[in-house]
């Protein structure tokens, strides 16, 4: 780039801050705070990133977990939620929550202040986004289609979402809660839910391929999941009602070579597409510049019904230290992004080898991670009894959590799960 040309972007690029209205941030946080129904409205319009503060977005995040999990959002579980977090302080203290709550009279405006709230976070992508295609622009690219291309779909985005409301998933009317009148979608019953994110532990070696895939498998194909049988292998039930959707395995841990006679073993269904690292160009890490927009939300988009991502493993998807929250915290939100487009989110992750005949307790890395997900599975290998397993869900944002005893089973030609209940010595 010339010199005169490096003297002008600054000149383009101005530092002023881009239009935000904290007033009706605040307001919009005090109005759930006073009267926590109004959660429900507040969901339809706005996501944690139209927030232009930082603790704002902490804040209504912690909300949005305390609402999913049924709990009252006050002055006790919002500061305490916070605290687990290491965010109390962040965001000013428990003097700066009493603040918010004089904000506001009532939650009667909270549709308002959510309409201001959205149009300046529309504003700022658009900023942001301009920024960047003039700064690309004064680079000269060589292929001047690709970069008209790519630059109409960052606006065309903005647009759309311009004229939609907020595409996270619908919370469960809090009002309905107590008397269970409001029930979860399922992707697999009471396993996956739908536009939400599930995290799949297992120290390695421990199946967490094998399961990922028949998780994706049964969808794919619409089949029960987990038929249930006897210890003399009688069958008891069918299994787990499943929500067929397309299937999309993100793999960047194993090869084509590792993958591909596993899912000839599993009966590899037409809805399931398989895309790992050894093929060209490979399923780029999440936290790539321009990876969510440019790969994953079209993905997304074109797609009905929304497909199923399952992302094999996270440590081979980003860049970051995993034992950092605050590093792992943007990573995290850019897999929310797509819940948030319609996308169901199954994450595998690495797990610590517990101390033998011990459960594995907790996973590996950054408490956020945990956080961040909706369901939880921990996968235990039983002592003693070969390819059986207890499937663990410690954290259930839309239930109680449960375990399930399963085993894999088959042959050199095919091979699946089973619910074998009370794990004992199964004779097939």
């Amino acid at each position: 780039m010339s010199r005169a040309l490096v003297e002008e972007v600054p000149r383009v690029l101005s530092p002023k801050a881009p239009p935000h209205n904290v007033e009706a941030e605040q307001s919009v946080l005090g109005a759930i705070l006073l009267e926590n129904h109004a959660i429900d409205r507040a969901v339809e319009m706005i996501t944690p990133d139209d927030f232009y503060r930082e603790s704002h977005r902490r804040i209504y995040m912690a909300m949005l977990d305390l609402a999913e999990s049924a709990e009252p959002i006050d002055f006790i579980t919002l500061p305490e939620i916070l605290k687990r977090r290491n965010e109390l302080e962040k965001i000013g203290g428990l003097s700066y929550l009493t603040l918010l709550l004089n904000t506001v009279p009532n939650a009667a405006n909270i549709r308002y202040h959510c309409k201001i709230v959205r149009e300046k976070a529309i504003l700022q992508n658009l900023i942001s986004s301009a920024s960047d295609i003039i700064t690309k622009a004064y680079m000269e690219p060589e292929n001047i289609e690709a970069f008209l291309s790519e630059t109409e779909g960052i606006i065309s985005r903005i647009a759309r979402a311009a004229t939609t409301t907020s595409t996270t998933a619908p919370l469960r009317d809090m009002s309905a809660i107590a008397d269970g009148s409001n029930k979860a979608k399922w992707v697999i019953e009471g396993v996956i839910p739908e536009a939400l994110m599930t995290l799949l532990q297992a120290p390695k070696g421990h199946v967490k391929t094998w399961l990922a895939l028949y998780f994706g498998i049964c969808i794919a194909s619409g089949n029960a999941a987990f038929p249930a049988y006897d210890m003399v292998g009688k069958p008891l039930s069918d299994g787990r009602t499943v929500m067929k959707r397309p299937v999309i395995y993100l793999d960047r841990e194993n090869a084509d070579m590792v993958l591909k006679p596993r899912l000839q073993r599993m009966g590899c269904p037409l809805g399931f597409k398989s895309w790992s690292y050894t093929q060209k160009p490979e399923p780029p890490r999440i936290d790539a510049p321009g990876a969510v927009d440019k790969w994953y939300l079209p993905l997304i988009e074109k797609s009905e019904p929304k497909p199923v991502l399952i992302f094999d493993t996270l440590k081979k998807f980003h860049s970051k230290d995993e034992n950092s929250n605050t590093l792992m915290e943007p990573v995290m939100d850019e897999f929310k992004k797509l819940c948030s487009a319609g996308a169901t989110v199954i994450i595998l992750h690495h797990a610590g080898f517990p101390p033998k005949g011990d459960r594995l307790e907790k996973g590996r890395g950054a408490q956020i991670i945990g956080d961040s997900c909706d369901v939880e599975w921990m996968l235990d290998k039983v002592d003693g009894i070969k390819n059986s397993y207890n499937l663990r869900s410690p954290k259930n944002r839309l239930g109680e959590a449960e375990t399930l005893s399963i085993k894999l089973t088959g042959n050199e030609h095919y091979m699946s799960f089973i619910d074998v209940g009370p794990i004992a010595e199964c004779p097939f």
